[in-house]
């Protein structure tokens, strides 16, 4: 598990054993980590600062690869394409940037995405050519990474802090967006609609994905209660108060199918049946 820290740190931890194997504590000494992503084919992992630097180490050699100034603001999400040499970033600076690692980390792609902070992009797990990215705009947008223009937007109504595909079975493909006021919205990808609201979550980050391929969502109820909802049933199963505050982040661990959650106050994981 990759974490980031307040004061510019990054560890990196073996969930397994539950033992931290690298500390860089002065990675950025003054900045604050927004967002940290592993690349594990090169065996590498970057973080992004709060003044739009963008840090690149090898975790097997531990020492740096490159850094370069990737935006005019805070780096706030990053995303690796699954097959190309690409990594993407957003920032405060309202755009999104694809950069090449093989052409010497080349910007190729700059998007002026967002009127507003871009929160979050990532790619779509069925169509690595296509990324979804929200925005205190209110917006999600959907992009193709070869167009400077976005091929779908769609109005959330509040500011958007997390947006995520799923594919709860059969031919459904579908995005959930989360809003700083504690709402879900879920979004038919073919129909461009909402199909579902889900009020009444813990504002800030509220909702993720177990995983792509599964109905299950991971929601953080009021109190910072984490609760696993099950799309088809539209009920709340496993509710668990792990008492670490604020969510900052989910992600899912394959290798012990568990979630992995990111809090303020610690790391915490959820054994996924």
């Amino acid at each position: 598990i990759l974490a980031s820290h307040r004061r510019g740190g990054v560890s990196i931890w073996n969930y397994e054993t539950q033992e931290r194997v690298m500390t860089l504590k002065n990675l950025a000494p003054t900045d604050m980590m927004r967002s940290v992503k592993f690349i594990a084919r090169k065996r590498w992992f970057m973080a992004g600062d709060f003044h739009g630097w963008i840090h690149v180490h090898s975790f097997a050699m531990n020492d740096e690869v490159t850094k370069f100034k990737g935006h005019d603001g805070a780096v706030i999400s990053l995303v690796v394409h699954p097959s190309d040499p690409l990594v993407v970033s957003s920032s405060v600076d309202r755009h999104i940037k694809l950069w090449n690692w093989k052409a010497g980390w080349r910007c190729v792609r700059k998007l002026k995405a967002h009127l507003n902070n871009v929160e979050k992009v990532l790619f779509n797990p069925w169509d690595s050519n296509c990324l979804a990215s929200v925005g205190n705009d209110n917006m999600l947008k959907i992009w193709k990474i070869s167009s400077p223009l976005p091929v779908t937007i769609l109005d959330c109504d509040e500011h958007q802090l997390t947006v995520d595909y799923f594919h709860p079975g059969g031919d459904r493909q579908y995005i959930v967006t989360g809003s700083v006021s504690g709402k879900a919205r879920i979004w038919d990808v073919k129909t461009n609609t909402c199909i579902r609201h889900i009020s009444g979550l813990q504002t800030g980050r509220c909702v993720g994905v177990v995983r792509p391929d599964c109905p299950l969502l991971v929601m953080i109820l009021q109190g910072n209660v984490t609760s696993l909802y099950n799309f088809d049933t539209d009920c709340y199963e496993n509710s668990i108060d792990f008492k670490l505050g604020d969510v900052l982040n989910f992600a899912y661990a394959e290798g012990v199918k568990s979630v992995v959650i990111g809090f303020f106050g610690g790391i915490a994981m959820m054994k996924i049946n």
